[in-house]
């Protein structure tokens, strides 16, 4: 399906397409397209698309923008919804400006034949009830990657990224993120490795949850200001190898400002060049060791929690480091 006008569809879809049927047992063709290079708006979802077929579903967005071109918006319901069953492979989304009643983008791959979920948003993405961008590989998928470069805001997480699959998780957020009840990035990865990259971040519980349960490295950088109102500023945990956690901004929590945890077989490090605040309960920069973990190295600037300022537990096998350029003050007795 290709338009190069503005495309608008009443009560329903400003545009639905399905290859083949599942709950019917009709198997599609092969790959599922749509290319537009104006806007689309849908009184339900801008763009919903099933690819019961097997082979890649593209949805491409972006358009000129020379008018712009490229928006799609869902009066009640996605922005744009896709999903691919158990016979399709990879799902890709290639958008600029999205805003859902419900969530902005989401994108739910069922593949069993290892395809992988791509995502990426060069305008601002707004899901007014549930997510902004929402990706979610089921067993029988490989990688999970989301890239926005606008501003992503949703009601829930703004971005919430979930691989249950068997490759790497890769979310980058060079726009500001907030989720407004939730968390402002969620990330989890039972595959290899698993990266977040952004800039300001804002949640309701966490600014970053990033969870690795997965056999590869875990690294979350920010390089903007990262917050989590009730809970961490950014949390972190891993079961793989390494785990690093970089920070050149302010990061703050109503809990911890940092949360590390490594039930890993790898070093941490946590590298805070802008001030770290835990809240009245909480530590400002919180690590911890498993004994299957190595080196646990701490390098910070200024950091402040009510309880501690840094609070290090290595049970691990390797040294441990803390450095500060900083003050550092706790008020734990």
């Amino acid at each position: 399906i290709s338009a190069s006008g503005d495309v608008s569809g009443g009560t329903g879809f400003g545009i639905y397409a399905q290859n083949g049927d599942y709950a019917q047992n009709i198997a599609g063709g092969t790959d599922l397209t749509i290319d537009v290079e104006a806007d689309v708006t849908g009184g339900t979802s801008g763009i919903f698309a099933i690819n019961n077929g097997s082979g890649v579903t593209l949805i491409n967005t972006t358009g000129p923008n020379l008018l712009g071109g490229g928006t799609v918006t869902g009066y009640a319901g996605n922005g744009i919804d896709v999903l691919n069953e158990v016979g399709a492979s990879d799902l890709i989304i290639e958008a600029a400006s999205v805003t859902g009643s419900e969530y902005g983008i989401k994108a739910v791959n069922k593949s069993d034949n290892g395809g992988s979920t791509s995502i990426t948003a060069t305008g601002d993405v707004l899901g007014e009830t549930e997510e902004g961008i929402y990706a979610l590989n089921e067993v029988g998928t490989t990688d999970l990657t989301i890239t926005a470069t606008g501003k992503v805001k949703g009601d829930v997480n703004g971005i919430s990224a979930e691989n249950l699959g068997t490759g790497a998780t890769f979310v980058s957020a060079s726009g500001a993120v907030t989720g407004t009840t939730t968390d402002g990035i969620y990330a989890k990865n039972d595959g290899t490795d698993l990266t977040v990259s952004a800039a300001a971040v804002t949640g309701n519980d966490n600014g970053i949850y990033a969870r690795n349960i997965g056999t590869g490295a875990t690294l979350v950088s920010a390089s903007g200001a990262v917050t989590g109102t009730t809970a961490d500023g950014i949390f972190a945990t891993t079961a793989g190898t390494n785990l690093t956690i970089n920070t050149t901004a302010a990061v703050t929590g109503g809990a911890d400002g940092i949360d590390a945890q490594n039930d890993g077989n790898g070093f941490t490090l946590i590298t805070a060049s802008g001030l770290v605040t835990g809240g009245a309960n909480g530590n400002g920069i919180e690590v911890n060791n498993a004994a299957t973990a190595t080196n646990l190295t701490i390098s910070a600037a200024a950091v402040t929690g009510g309880v501690n300022g840094i609070f290090a537990l290595n049970d691990g096998t390797g040294v441990t480091v803390i450095s500060a350029t900083g003050l550092v003050g706790g008020t734990a007795v």
